[in-house]
């Protein structure tokens, strides 16, 4: 499989579901990329990934902040060297899906730079986190059964994951066979998101 989308997380024109609410309650599959891809958080030992203080901190952070937001739902999330997958399942409308990620990538980035001063973390560049991050609605159970388990196995398919400064030449494509299930299942079978159709992956500064 060619995992395309990945070689666009550097700087491009932001993109928005148009007529979306992002408010409304749905499930989100959330890519989140360190800045210039830097292996910050862990590395990957006979395919499991073993994290380092600051993935740990990444991780309990997430653990912390989505556990109100997700109704108490055991966290689909995986921390790898350089980047975050996660799936939010957001089941209450009081909270927008934009202002828990930046309140996210404001806390860990805080705590990130005081490991810096305190622990002798790595240190980073201008900021932790890339400016952007990139979401998709999920729109059918077949997807979402697709995209958490490719969550789950992320570590062990490093070797193919375009994040991966060092991939192969044949990265994983992840977004066509979601966007594959996408087409094939009628609206009767999709998750709720409002009844919208999205471009392969949005995009969002903030």
């Amino acid at each position: 499989m060619a995992y395309k989308f990945a070689k666009k997380y550097v700087k491009r024109k932001q993109h928005r579901l148009q007529g979306f609410d992002y408010s409304t309650p749905a499930n989100y599959f959330i890519t989140i990329v360190t800045e210039g891809r830097d292996n910050l958080f862990g590395s990957i030992v006979d395919e499991n990934i073993c994290l380092y203080e600051a993935g740990r901190m990444v991780l309990n952070t997430y653990k912390t902040l989505v556990e109100n937001y997700e109704c108490g739902l055991e966290p689909i999330i995986v921390v790898m060297p350089n980047h975050i997958h996660f799936v939010l399942r957001k089941c209450c409308e009081d909270t927008n899906i934009q202002t828990f990620i930046q309140k996210f990538k404001r806390l860990t980035t805080n705590k990130y730079i005081e490991g810096v001063n305190k622990n002798g973390w790595k240190h980073f560049g201008k900021r932790l986190w890339q400016r952007n991050y990139y979401d998709h609605i999920i729109r059918s159970n077949q997807a979402y059964d697709f995209i958490v388990n490719y969550i789950h196995e992320n570590p062990k398919r490093w070797s193919y994951d375009a994040i991966n400064l060092n991939c192969c030449n044949t990265p994983d494509n992840i977004m066509a066979k979601v966007i594959e299930f996408d087409n094939i299942y009628n609206i009767s079978t999709n998750i709720q998101t409002g009844g919208y159709a999205d471009p392969p992956l949005q995009q969002h500064n903030n």
